[in-house]
C-alpha cells in the first residue's frame, strides 16, 4: 500500500543509490534521511496521528495555560517524570501554546539524537535506517513523547560511554531521568564497557535469560512487594503468559546471528558491548507479559541493536565467523537485504494494522 511512510522509506532507499549512502562516513546522506523522517514525525497533523500524542499529552499541553511555573519547580518530584511537565510548561510559554511547535521540537531533537548515533558507530546507515523502522522504534516516538525524549538522552549519553567521558555520561542520564525516571536503567551502562567478561559472557547472559525466564514469578514478586506498603505479601503471576513474543523473538534471533556470524572477541569492545545491551534488554523483555513497563526498560538497551546488527554484517572486519568460508560470505552478502527486508515490510504493515492510528497521513498545515 502506498502511503506517506512507504513513500518516506522509498526516498530514503533512492538517495542511498543517488548519494552512496552506506558509506558510514556520508554525513549528506544521513542528514537527509533524518531530516525527511522529522517531517513525517514533527509535520503530522498531532490532533490525528499517533497514540498518546493525541490525547493525553495533547490534554496536558492544554493545562499548562492554567499551571504556575514555580508551583510546578516547588513541588518538583524526582520520581514523576517532573521534569518532562516542567520542559512542557517552558514551551508552552514560548510558543504561546502551540501544541505543533512543542511536538517539532521534540521530533527534531529525537532524530538528531538518533542521526548522531549513525554517524558516529554505524558500518551501514542505509542497514540501520531499515532496522530502525522495522523494529518499530521510529513509529514509537510518534506516540510515547517522555521515553523518546529520555532514549534520545540515552543516544547521546553513549557518547560518555565510549569516550569515557563520565560527566557527559551522568549528564545525559540525569536528563534523561527528568523525562522518564525509568531510563535510570542505562546507568550501568558506564561500567559494562570497561569489564572484560571474556569467552564465558555469552554462556553467562544465556544462563541469566534462562534463569530469569523459569523463575520469572518469584523474582516478579520479589520486586513488587516493594511497592506494598501494608507489608502484606501478594503472589504475582505469569502463568499462562507469553514470553516468546515477536520482540522477544527478535532480540534472540539478533543475538544467534551475531555468535554464528562475529564471535565476540574481548578486543572488540564495541561489538561486546553492544551485545551485551541485546542480552539486557532480553532479560527485561521476559518480564513484559506481566507489564508493558518492563518492555519499555528493554527499549532503553534494544534500541542500539540497529547499530549492532550492521555490525554483525560488516564484511570490512576480519571474520570470526562458525561458518565456512563460501557460508559466511553468502550470508554477509545476502543477509542484510533478508533483515531489511523484513525490517520495511514489518513497518509497512503496522501502520496499517488495526490499532495503529497513523493513517491516513496528513501534514499540519
Amino acid at each position: 500500500m502506498i502511503n506517506a511512510y512507504t513513500m518516506m522509506m522509498g526516498l530514503i532507499l533512492l538517495l542511498a543509490v543517488m548519494l552512496r549512502g552506506s558509506k558510514p562516513q556520508n554525513r549528506k546522506y544521513i542528514l537527509l534521511s533524518c531530516l525527511i523522517m522529522f517531517c513525517i514525525l514533527g509535520l503530522r497533523d498531532v490532533t490525528t496521528i499517533g497514540n498518546d500524542s493525541r490525547s493525553s499529552y495533547l490534554a496536558n499541553y492544554g493545562l499548562m495555560g492554567t499551571r504556575d511555573l514555580g508551583e510546578m519547580v516547588k513541588s518538583y518530584n524526582f520520581d514523576d517524570n517532573s521534569g518532562f511537565f516542567v520542559f512542557m510548561k517552558l514551551i508552552h510559554m514560548w510558543t504561546k501554546g502551540n501544541y505543533q511547535a512543542f511536538v517539532i521540537i521534540i521530533s527534531a531533537f529525537i532524530m538528531i539524537a538518533f542521526a548522531n548515533l549513525i554517524y558516529r558507530y554505524s558500518p551501514n546507515p542505509i542497514q540501520s535506517f531499515c532496522y530502525y523502522w522495522g523494529l518499530l522504534l521510529y513509529l514509537f516516538m510518534f506516540s510515547a513523547q517522555k521515553q523518546a525524549m529520555a532514549m534520545s538522552f540515552i543516544l547521546l549519553a553513549f557518547d560518555g560511554v565510549i569516550q569515557r567521558k563520565p560527566l557527559r555520561f551522568l549528564l545525559m542520564i540525569f536528563l534523561a531521568v527528568q523525562f522518564h525516571y525509568p531510563s535510570l536503567v542505562f546507568l550501568p551502562a558506564y561500567w559494562l564497557f570497561n569489564l572484560k567478561p571474556g569467552k564465558y559472557m555469552v554462556v553467562l547472559y544465556l544462563l541469566a535469560i534462562v534463569l530469569t525466564y523459569t523463575f520469572r514469578d518469584q523474582i516478579l514478586t520479589f520486586m513488587m512487594n516493594g511497592y506494598r506498603e501494608d507489608g502484606e505479601i501478594q503472589q504475582y503471576s505469569m502463568e499462562g503468559e507469553t514470553f516468546l513474543r515477536t520482540k522477544s523473538l527478535i532480540m534472540l534471533v539478533i543475538i544467534a546471528v551475531g555468535l554464528i556470524l562475529r564471535r565476540p572477541d574481548t578486543d572488540d569492545k564495541l561489538y561486546l558491548l553492544l551485545m551485551e545491551f541485546i542480552a539486557i534488554a532480553v532479560l527485561f523483555q521476559t518480564f513484559c507479559a506481566y507489564n508493558n513497563i518492563f518492555e519499555r526498560l528493554a527499549d532503553y538497551y534494544f534500541q542500539f541493536s540497529v547499530v549492532f546488527i550492521p555490525m554483525v554484517f560488516d564484511r570490512r572486519i576480519e571474520s570470526r565467523s562458525m561458518l565456512p568460508d563460501r557460508m559466511d560470505v553468502i550470508v554477509k552478502t545476502f543477509g542484510p537485504y533478508v533483515f531489511s527486508g523484513f525490517g520495511i515490510w514489518r513497518m509497512a504493515s503496522a501502520v496499517v494494522g488495526d490499532a495503529a492510528h497513523y493513517l491516513p497521513y496528513r501534514f499540519y498545515f
